[in-house]
């Protein structure tokens, strides 16, 4: 598996994200697929920024990111975050300033960004998000999704 991503509930976290936006079910998401997705795990890539990961991590060449190739991003950005440009990223979902990500919190910042999501891919993104499982996204859980690990570490 891919270097930096410990444990399997991590992984399985990414995969059920990856699997809510595979919308065609092909088992690849494509460029526009991944601009949503990574929005969604509070990160706001440009076009070019798009095509340089493409770039990167498609292995095998062919225009989209398999799952094993999305791990190997996860990865390598989850190495390269810092933990400010963790706290801006929560800042702007957490419109209120209340210390955590409501679902219409989520949907706003979404939709500012160009994307309706569905209820159900909405839904997805809090269960991806909230690694503790308590019910709220805070910013652990936020960082740890972000990181694989706790912001005390």
């Amino acid at each position: 598996m891919a270097e930096h991503l410990t444990s399997r509930k991590e992984i399985a976290k990414y995969k059920e994200a990856f699997c809510s936006f595979d919308r065609d079910g092909n088992g690849s998401i494509s460029i526009q697929e991944l601009g949503t997705l990574l929005r969604t795990l509070g990160c706001i890539p440009t076009p070019i920024e798009l095509e340089e990961i493409i770039q990167a991590v498609d292995t095998d060449k062919n225009g989209n990111i398999e799952f094993e190739e999305f791990l190997v991003m996860m990865a390598r950005k989850k190495k390269a975050n810092s933990r400010d440009e963790i706290e801006q990223a929560f800042k702007v979902f957490d419109s209120n300033g209340d210390g955590f990500i409501s679902e219409m919190e989520l949907r706003e910042v979404m939709k500012n960004v160009g994307e309706k999501l569905s209820n159900e891919q909405i839904n997805t993104m809090m269960k991806v998000a909230d690694m503790d499982e308590d019910g709220k996204v805070g910013f652990e859980d936020f960082y740890a999704l972000l990181t694989g690990k706790s912001s005390h570490d």
